[in-house]
């Protein structure tokens, strides 16, 4: 029992969700109260150092939401037809100016970024995105991390949970792209996002556990597994996963 978690706590998968998966996470979770947050190390900090790095991180985010914007759209723009942009065979062509953000929505983004840390609906109504050019926007961030373009990567998927953090895919694609930079604390706190998006779904636990086994923080993976064993539906996965824990402390 313990090796089978051994064996699926390093499983390195890339959660390359189909169409119809991605499309009815967003149709689910598009209309309801926005409860995700920004993580643990985006929350205000108390000292003036602290306060300081939090200005940084700010500051960072909006360069990368921008930077994420532009590389999407600029994909998007490269490859069009006439105008028209689809990857996806499912999905007809759509002009590309539904993929656009007017520069008054950008600057009212950068300044509800700027004043608020924290991933709010406003965002998401403001840019008022249909879900298949999100899906779009998706499968193209997705084609950087296959390429192995992980900055790009990265950003691209900042930009997406910026303008909609209510769906799983988005976080995990984020989580992965820190990952493979070896930024395993944002990781972690990307992982954890996707959990608190879709606490029935396991795979972002073995995520969480594999970055945070990559900084020996093993007291932080028994104490959050501890937590999730409230949900019935992992109970066996969990206890395999603290067994493992013990082996390797």
């Amino acid at each position: 029992m313990v090796h089978n978690s051994h064996k699926d706590i390093h499983i390195h998968h890339i959660w390359n969700e189909d169409f119809e998966y991605i499309k009815k996470s967003m149709l689910a979770h598009r209309c309801l109260p926005m409860h995700v947050k920004m993580t643990s190390a985006d929350t205000n900090r108390k000292s003036g150092e602290e306060d300081h790095h939090n200005i940084q991180l700010i500051i960072n985010r909006i360069k990368s939401f921008e930077h994420g914007y532009q590389v999407l759209t600029e994909e998007i723009t490269r490859t069009s037809v006439e105008g028209f942009y689809s990857n996806d065979p499912e999905i007809q062509p759509i002009p590309i100016e539904k993929f656009k953000i007017a520069l008054n929505k950008m600057e009212t983004i950068k300044n509800i970024l700027s004043s608020k840390p924290i991933f709010n609906r406003s965002i998401h109504a403001l840019c008022n995105f249909s879900t298949e050019v999100q899906l779009l926007f998706y499968e193209i961030a997705l084609s950087f991390y296959e390429q192995a373009n992980y900055e790009k990567s990265i950003d691209a998927f900042i930009f997406l949970t910026t303008i909609n953090p209510e769906v799983q895919a988005f976080w995990i694609g984020l989580a992965l792209g820190y990952e493979k930079k070896h930024d395993y604390y944002n990781a972690i706190d990307s992982f954890k996002a996707a959990i608190k998006v879709e606490p029935n779904d396991f795979g972002p636990y073995y995520g969480f556990i594999r970055c945070s086994e990559a900084i020996h923080d093993y007291r932080g993976i028994e104490d959050f597994l501890e937590n999730a064993k409230k949900n019935e539906l992992f109970k066996e996965k969990i206890q395999e996963a603290l067994e493992y824990l013990k082996i390797k402390k």
